[in-house]
Order: C-alpha cells, then structure tokens, then sequence
C-alpha cells in the first residue's frame, strides 16, 4: 500500500470513528451538566468557550505544524480529546468543565483541520472534489452512528465514554503510525472545514 493510500484511507475510516464519538457527547454532555444543576446558561457558555478556542488554535496552527508533523499533531489531539472524555462524567466544578471543554475545541478543531491539510498533500486536483465529497459522507455517517449509539444505550451510559476513549487511542495509534505528514494550512482549507461545521 503506497503513502496516498495509507493516509486517504486513515483520514476516511478515522473520520467515520471520531465522528462517531463526537455524536455520543452531543447528548452526553449535557446531560452531565443538568445532572450537576448546570441549565441552558451555562451549556451555552460552555459551548461558546469550545468554539471560542477552537478558534484561537486556528491562529496557530500553521506555525506549530511546520515545527512538528501534523500526523503527531493529530494524535496528541486524539490523546487529549480522549482523555477529556474520560474525566467528563466525573464533574468537580464548573470552572474546571469550561477548561476542559476550551482544550476539547482545541482537540477536535486540530483533528479537522489538519486532517484535511494532510489529505490534499496526497490528493490531486482532478480528484479533490470527489475526495472531499467522501470525507463530509464520512462525518454524516460518523455523526448518525454516534447519535444512534446513545439514543440506542442511553446518554449517561459509562460505555458511551468508554467507547469514545478507545477510539480515540485507536486513531492516536493511527495518526502516529503514518509518519511525518505535512499539512500546508491556507484560506481554502480553512474555508472547506467552515463549511462542514456549519
């Protein structure tokens, strides 16, 4: 299997996994914070926050990937993300929620961005769009499978964290095993995951 190979299928079958955890907390999180007396307010600060610094490690990116391999970059992000998701059930106060949901935007914003930028190194400007196309399927599919899987065992479930922490060390593995990607970050890949997010 060549290098193009490799990272395609690594970027598409990861999106589907991270995706799929990205469902479970949707619903997860909330319900965490309800538990612990936290209303509407505070959940849409919390989010805001999330946003806030995914923001912010945008403004960063492009510097800290030409200094480190942004396949690395990625699997400390996963590392992170599923520790996060570990220590989310075991709520200590409100304070220490909204630092971790700060890195958890950092996480997942890193993941996106630098997955993309890591793809369009290997793919050729005749097949990018279609590329790209398989890529947003990806996160629907990973999306639905995660929102199936809570509705399916409950919300407040511990294997929905579980689940979420060893996919994240799965794709940690993943990322890490590819070996020295480079990610040239410019407007258009900012502009391609905007609009996924949306």
């Amino acid at each position: 299997m060549n290098k193009a190979t490799q990272v395609y299928i690594t970027i598409l079958l990861g999106n589907i996994l991270f995706c799929s955890t990205l469902g479970t907390v949707i619903g997860s999180f909330p319900v965490i914070l309800s538990k612990n007396g936290l209303g509407e307010t505070f959940m849409g600060i919390s989010s805001a926050v999330e946003l806030i610094a995914g923001i912010l490690i945008s403004l960063c990116l492009k510097r800290i990937s030409k200094k480190i391999p942004a396949n690395l970059i990625i699997a400390l992000a996963m590392l992170a993300y599923g520790t996060i998701i570990l220590l989310a059930p075991h709520f200590i106060n409100k304070y220490i929620w909204l630092a971790m949901m700060a890195f958890f935007g950092v996480c997942w914003f890193s993941y996106f961005a630098l997955s993309f930028a890591i793809l369009n190194q290997y793919i050729s400007n005749e097949k990018r769009g279609f590329s790209n196309s398989c890529i947003t399927l990806a996160i629907s599919i990973g999306l639905t499978l995660g929102t199936l899987l809570a509705s399916r065992i409950g919300t407040a479930n511990p294997l929905l964290f579980q689940y979420s922490g060893i996919v994240s060390g799965i794709l940690a593995i993943a990322y890490a095993s590819l070996k020295n990607c480079t990610a040239e970050l410019d407007e258009e890949d900012h502009n391609k995951f905007s609009h996924i997010i949306k």
